[in-house]
């Protein structure tokens, strides 16, 4: 750390101006796809379903501005002139749905489970818990190679808070068992959910007792859980694309190697031992070689010369002073 104190000074005996501490910029066109089907939503999730997306589609938007080295527009088509991008990031929506989940309690006490209904073991009881399920999925291009960089798909789902003491009977194996306000007020609903999805259906056919959610708490769950599937996507979108600075300064060679000062650091996702491609600025658009970082800050970093190209070195040319240095996929970092 002592020699990035005395970076200052290094830069102006041997040349060179530091540029600001800020990586390259790219643009990321941002296409998102809506493919739930909303029919078989609850009503009120089905009214409010707009709005997760909306607010899903932001959080999205939030992971590049975050990440600081993308800007982000609304992309349409290849070659639409108005919005030159360097990648495109299409997410899709495949699920978003309530469900049921099955759960088993076991009791050590039979009187506990003697309510007087049938029942073939009383030793144990099958309860359907309310539950949100949810799955996005992220394809990330490179326009300029025609490539696919990454892809992923991502599942999760959440059971939702629920009222231990509002519930219904297995209205099929117990069809007078539960009260008929409870009837009357929580049935179509759950009827719905049934026709909607086979796994639902299954589900609640096997269980005892079907335990009832409030809309509210429907809505919490699943925006929390759609926004937790992005941000669950922003280490591997960072790995998955390039992050590029520049050689903001030529500094003394140490044990024969040559040394340069890059004006990216730790908080633009830079470790110890990284290694980055060095490219001559456009329009000469030539490998130069590859450097490794063996020290860093967190807006500044040293490297050392690993690999110089062997026509550069045939030359007798070298690193030289804004060089491109670019990292076009890295481990992705997530924290703990």
């Amino acid at each position: 750390m002592k020699r990035l104190l005395l970076l200052g000074l290094a830069t102006a005996l041997f040349g060179g101006q530091p540029t600001n501490a800020q990586p390259h910029i790219y643009t990321i066109g941002l296409v998102f796809t809506d493919l739930v089907e909303q029919e078989s939503l609850p009503v009120h999730l089905a009214d409010q379903h707009p709005r997760l997306v909306r607010d899903i589609d932001q959080a999205i938007a939030g992971i590049f501005t975050a990440l600081g080295r993308f800007r982000t527009v609304r992309w349409q088509r290849v070659g639409a002139a108005r919005n030159p991008v360097d990648f495109v990031a299409h997410f899709a929506l495949n699920k978003a749905y309530k469900t049921y989940h099955n759960k088993v309690i076991h009791y050590q006490n039979l009187g506990l489970f003697d309510d007087g209904r049938p029942s073939e073991d009383r030793t144990y009881e099958v309860i359907s818990l309310p539950a949100i399920v949810g799955q996005l999925e992220v394809k990330l291009t490179d326009l300029q190679r025609d490539k696919i960089l990454w892809s992923a798909l991502r599942d999760s789902s959440a059971v939702i808070p629920h009222d231990q003491q509002l519930y219904l009977y297995n209205a099929w194996k117990y069809p007078s068992a539960s009260h008929p306000s409870l009837t009357r007020a929580f049935l179509a609903d759950l009827l719905r959910l049934q026709m909607a999805d086979p796994a639902t259906e299954r589900a609640l056919n096997v269980a005892e007792r079907w335990f009832i959610s409030k809309p509210s708490s429907d809505l919490a769950v699943a925006r929390g859980l759609l926004q937790g599937l992005a941000n669950n996507l922003a280490p591997d979108l960072d790995a998955n694309l390039p992050l590029e600075g520049r050689i903001a300064a030529l500094l003394p060679a140490q044990n024969g190697k040559p040394h340069v000062q890059l004006n990216i650091g730790a908080r633009h996702g830079l470790t110890a031992r990284m290694r980055f491609e060095v490219w001559r600025p456009r329009p000469a658009q030539q490998k130069v070689g590859q450097i490794e970082v063996v020290e860093l800050d967190s807006i500044t970093a040293i490297a050392r010369l690993h690999k110089l190209d062997r026509k550069v070195k045939k030359r007798g040319d070298g690193l030289q002073a804004q060089d491109r240095v670019i990292s076009r996929k890295r481990p992705a970092r997530r924290s703990l």
